[in-house]
């Protein structure tokens, strides 16, 4: 499958559908960052491209933090415990509450 990119100079957005693809640029343009745009991106995947994407679905992230200096990976795939919850992710991870 052809990856549609859009291409800036000061972001990246590439994915499975081109409306995706555009949706993620737009929240770049209008001032979002790479979480944001993500989230936009597979919003829209999931609409346009509902079987091979969903809520629910497995998520990898790899972002460059500008404030610090470091590079961070998010690996959301397979199950998580019944029990887990937002508030008790470890700090490591880099979510703020």
């Amino acid at each position: 499958m052809y990856r549609t990119p859009a291409i800036g100079k000061k972001g990246l957005v590439v994915s499975g559908h081109p409306l995706a693809t555009s949706a993620g640029l737009k929240i770049l343009q209008e001032g979002g960052n790479a979480a944001d745009a993500a989230i936009a991106v597979s919003s829209v995947l999931s609409v346009v491209l509902p079987s091979q994407n969903g809520i629910g679905g497995d998520f990898f992230a790899l972002y460059y933090d500008s404030s610090n200096g470091k590079i961070k990976f998010l690996n959301a795939s397979g199950y998580s415990g019944s029990l887990a919850k937002f508030e008790n992710l470890p700090e490591e991870s880099g979510i703020k509450i």
